[in-house]
């Protein structure tokens, strides 16, 4: 199972796939966080990737980690964008102009 893999009542193994990483199979993990949740994860089996699978899988983590930081570029933008409107609105709410004098 890949990072990008769903799991049932846990949902996306990312951080639980990162500390697992380095098991080997019949290996179990101490608590991991798993964001709302916690995990104990055992290894059961283990598989390296193949030569053929390698540029796929890499192609296909490439595109993850794209799709993640086009995500988090937004919410930053979008963060900002609140905030300047918030901040606007209560100064314009106290009857204040950022161009000059009330009118």
């Amino acid at each position: 199972m890949g990072q990008s893999g769903q799991v049932p009542d846990l949902g996306q193994v990312g951080q639980v796939a990162r500390s697992c990483f380095n098991m080997k199979p019949g290996e179990i993990s101490g608590p991991i966080s798993a964001g709302r949740t916690g995990v104990v994860a055992k290894i059961v089996d283990k598989q390296e990737p193949t030569p053929t699978r390698s540029p796929r899988t890499s192609n296909q983590f490439r595109d993850q980690i794209l799709d993640q930081r086009r995500g988090q570029a937004f919410n930053v933008f979008l963060s900002t964008i609140l905030t300047i409107t918030r901040s606007t609105t209560a100064f314009r709410s106290q009857g204040k102009s950022r161009c000059g004098p009330a009118t």
